[in-house]
């Protein structure tokens, strides 16, 4: 008794002396805005008048200590999930505030700041309401998330969705812009020099308000800036037919500046699959060309405007024409989201005019000597016409209402196809460490470049079907017989042939092959709705996607000096097998060639580590209130981590401690080979400790 009078003489003097400002209340309260600060991250000097920019493309911050101690940037796959469901901002926002309520407080009262105070159990809640709000909306949250702490997953929500909460952006002279906070938007006006400012929305926060200035400009008058590239492709092989995207891309200001153009990604794919941007031979249109034409009745002529001059129409007309497009898609079997459907007038009729009708805003020319290729609008193609020797060409890119502005780029055209040396190259080694007793995919382990295949196809144009084979469960054994199988169709035996030999068949050999490879798939259900012939390249594209993905042994062989990792090219895995004892920094070298004779391919190495899996002393714990225990593990270079530091704690040295009733689960990850572990921790009060608790006042003084 005399202990527990003498702690309660120390809370009441503590709480006196905050009282009497003996001890200063933040250092009472445990407010961490005493530290708090802001710094720019990314500013944007020059923005264009008439304008609706994302906050996030103009200016983006760090809020110090959060930005710095919280992690919020492990949940980006959860954000790319929500995205892929079309959850809106507004929706996110909506949830955020439904999942405070729910704990019982009013979220129009509450600042961000606020929200981060909140008990462990309030988050906790608050947490747990997200995930299953973001579950009911069909998102998938890997369980990887919701083991996050609940204060990372708060602060990511507010951060990303909600970041008007925790800071306010204001503008010099006031008016100059419209800034719109909660939706995380700024509308410019006339010409002119602002200044935008940024201040912690918090009263008691001791951070400074940061500022930048920029520029607001006449749009309608920059033409010495309105075209640049953003990639060119210096080099393109004979008879090959490319879409221009694969040899150029370009930036179109101030429209690709201002518009987000992304959040529509998704629309574009739903088209394609509907084969909607197919160019109809007879009229030359795309069913999309179509739609808009028809949706631009009674405003104008679409066949005598420019982009420009459609995006420069009223916002009355604008938002008629949007509204057009997407009762059109709707009859088309398209519904687009309520998120879509609520972007701005100018920025749907941009991604429109950008994704299926370019030559609204530029005009390619070609200048060729001789003539080796052939430039088709309507399909956006270049086709590169057989050559022996190597070639020069230019290409020009005009903007469509303002021939005076153009830029041109030189392309080599090399010659005959199989005259080409190959060549291997690493990717990127995405796995340096591996783990006994384990099985690797080899894509886990690195990634490679074959050229010129690999910088002549874009197969990735086909990962929409990639998608349609996952779906159905079709194996990869399954498509490599499929492979086989269309060789066959054409009197050729793919056990007896290298994927060079593949690639090297006639062009009506390749064209048979693919298409029955396509028939196949519809047969299986993972038909795409896609003319492979109208957006790829040509059947050798399709045949070497499926070389890529389904069979790389046919292209390439990977082999190793170390007799402890057995590698299976046909499978496309590595095998590291038990090892007696594993000597400290033990490594292996992997080699890949490629399968063809060709002297100028040399093939290219990789070491890796070999090291022990990691293994935890115990699987489960029950431990007492306030008891230690040591997780003894194999490896050294390992990261803790627990799901509840409400319950248990763990240090650098893998040592818990129990610090509440409750359970928690203790998560040990070796960041080098990506191995991670669980012990699920339950921790429980003793006999002795209930009495403690109960009768000796323990809540008071011995809980903590």
């Amino acid at each position: 008794m005399k202990h527990m009078r003498k702690m309660l003489c120390v809370v009441l003097a503590l709480l006196m002396a905050v009282s009497v400002g003996l001890v200063p209340a933040a250092y009472a309260a445990g407010d961490p805005a005493q530290e708090e600060s802001l710094t720019w991250t990314k500013t944007t000097a020059t923005l264009f008048g008439n304008m609706t920019y994302d906050m996030a493309d103009i200016c983006q911050f760090v809020l110090s200590p959060m930005d710095r101690s919280i992690p919020y940037a492990n949940l980006a796959a959860l954000e790319a999930a929500v995205a892929a469901k079309d959850v809106s901002r507004a929706d996110m926002i909506d949830l955020l505030r439904d999942a405070i309520t729910s704990i019982g407080r009013n979220p129009d009262h509450m600042r961000g700041a606020d929200v981060l105070a909140l008990t462990g159990k309030q988050m906790d809640d608050v947490a747990a309401y997200l995930f299953a709000g973001l579950k009911a909306k069909g998102v998938s949250v890997d369980k990887s998330f919701e083991l996050e702490s609940s204060k990372t997953v708060v602060y990511w929500a507010l951060r990303v969705y909600d970041t008007g909460l925790l800071v306010t952006l204001s503008c010099t002279p006031a008016g100059a812009v419209a800034i719109d906070n909660e939706a995380q938007t700024i509308r410019t006006a006339a010409s002119r020099a602002v200044t935008l400012t940024l201040a912690v929305n918090d009263p008691k926060s001791a951070a400074e308000p940061i500022s930048f200035q920029t520029q607001i400009v006449d749009g309608g008058s920059v033409r010495s800036a309105s075209l640049a590239w953003t990639k060119t492709s210096k080099s393109l092989v004979s008879g090959m037919t490319y879409k221009l995207t694969d040899v150029f891309d370009f930036a179109l200001f101030p429209y690709d500046t201002a518009l987000p153009i992304g959040r529509l990604a998704t629309l574009s794919e739903r088209i394609a699959e509907k084969k909607l941007d197919v160019v109809d031979d007879n009229t030359g249109y795309s069913a999309m060309q179509k739609l808009i034409e028809d949706a631009m009745t009674g405003i104008g002529s679409y066949s005598t405007m420019s982009g420009q001059d459609i995006l420069r129409l009223t916002e009355t007309d604008r938002r008629n024409l949007v509204t057009a497009i997407f009762n059109g898609l709707e009859a088309k079997g398209i519904e687009a989201t309520a998120a879509q459907k609520a972007e701005s007038s100018q920025t749907v009729l941009y991604w429109f005019m950008r994704a299926f009708d370019p030559d609204k805003f530029v005009d390619v020319h070609l200048s060729c000597s001789p003539d080796v290729a052939e430039y088709k609008s309507v399909y956006q193609t270049l086709a590169v016409k057989e050559t022996e020797s190597d070639r020069l060409f230019t290409l020009t890119l005009t903007a469509a209402d303002a021939p005076s502005v153009s830029i041109s780029f030189e392309v080599r055209i090399e010659g005959a196809f199989d005259s080409h040396v190959r060549s291997l190259a690493w990717k990127g080694a995405k796995r340096t460490v591996l783990v006994t007793r384990q099985t690797y995919k080899l894509e886990e382990i690195y990634s490679f470049v074959l050229s010129p295949f690999d910088h002549t196809y874009t197969y990735e144009d086909l990962a929409v079907v990639d998608r349609k084979i996952a779906d159905k469960k079709l194996t990869r054994a399954f498509m490599t017989s499929l492979l086989s199988a269309a060789m066959t169709q054409i009197g050729k035996d793919l056990s007896q042939m290298t994927g060079s030999d593949v690639m090297e068949l006639s062009l009506e050999e390749q064209t048979r092959a693919a298409n029955y490879i396509f028939l196949c798939l519809k047969e299986a259900g993972a038909d795409t709705n896609i003319d492979f012939t109208a957006y790829t390249k040509d059947a050798r594209t399709v045949l070497y996607w499926m070389l890529r993905v389904y069979d790389t042994g046919r292209l390439v062989t990977l082999t190793t000096d170390a007799d402890t990792i057995d590698i299976d090219n046909q499978a496309q895995t590595i095998r590291v097998l038990p090892v007696p004892i594993v000597k400290e920094n033990e490594t292996a070298r992997l080699t890949l060639c490629a399968n063809d004779p060709d002297p100028g391919c040399v093939p290219i190495t990789m070491d890796v580590k070999v090291e022990e899996p990691l293994k935890l002393s115990h699987e489960s714990l029950t431990l007492a209130y306030k008891e230690e225990c040591n997780l003894l593990t194999a490896s050294k270079e390992v990261t803790w981590s627990s799901s509840n530091e409400k319950v248990a704690t763990v240090n650098e040295k893998g040592v818990i401690k129990a610090v509440g009733k409750g359970s928690a689960v203790i998560t040990a990850t070796r960041e080098v080979s990506g191995e991670q572990l669980t012990c699920n921790v339950k921790v429980r009060y003793t006999f002795w400790q209930w009495l403690i608790i109960i009768f000796l006042f323990g809540w008071i003084w011995y809980l903590k």
